[in-house]
């Protein structure tokens, strides 16, 4: 399956306790049901088991003036989720255990506890804030994702992408095209 052909009907979100562990140090504002919505459909296009940080990362892969900076890539619909993406993303913010079961997601405090084991490993993903377009019917949201240690002698990998979504009207969020990847 193609990631552009993911499509995700709006789980409804579980409200856990499962996360006191992790809301220490940071305090403020919280993800939203609508940013719950689209990390799912992040979580989905992985298709197994993850562990996912306790909190969002401003994951920036470029600044807006460079010339192949993905900010110019954004179609003109897209432009006030980007401009709301680049605003929420200048500090992290906690991440609760409010994903549906069947995602088989587990969050984890800076990555502490066992070290990887090699390429098998639970995939770990970091996820950015979520930037809303004004009538919330698009997305933008940045994630990166770390496999194994890698490279030598073990194996493994580190990849991430920007992504934008489109909200359809009975709530189903689907990916519409990866704005900027990288891998190594």
């Amino acid at each position: 399956m193609r990631v552009s052909d993911l499509v995700l009907v709006l789980l409804p979100v579980v409200a856990c306790d499962r996360s006191s562990q992790a809301v220490g140090a940071l305090q403020g504002p919280r993800p939203s049901a609508l940013e719950y919505s689209v990390y799912s459909v992040i979580l989905l296009s992985e298709g197994r088991e993850i562990v996912i940080a306790d909190s969002t990362q401003p994951i920036e892969m470029c600044h807006p003036p460079e010339p192949y900076c993905w900010i110019a890539a954004v179609s003109t619909e897209y432009k006030t989720a980007a401009g709301d993406y680049m605003a929420k993303n200048r500090s992290k913010v906690i991440i609760e255990d409010r994903f549906p079961p069947a995602l088989s997601a587990h969050l984890r405090r800076e990555w502490s506890g066992e070290r990887a084991r090699g390429c098998r490993d639970t995939p770990r993903l970091t996820l950015s804030r979520v930037g809303l377009s004004d009538d919330s019917t698009r997305a933008v949201v940045a994630y990166q994702i770390v496999v194994g240690e890698g490279p030598y002698p073990g194996c493994g990998y580190m990849a991430g992408a920007v992504v934008v979504l489109r909200r359809d009207s009975q709530g189903t969020w689907k990916i519409e095209k990866e704005l900027s990847s990288w891998i190594t």
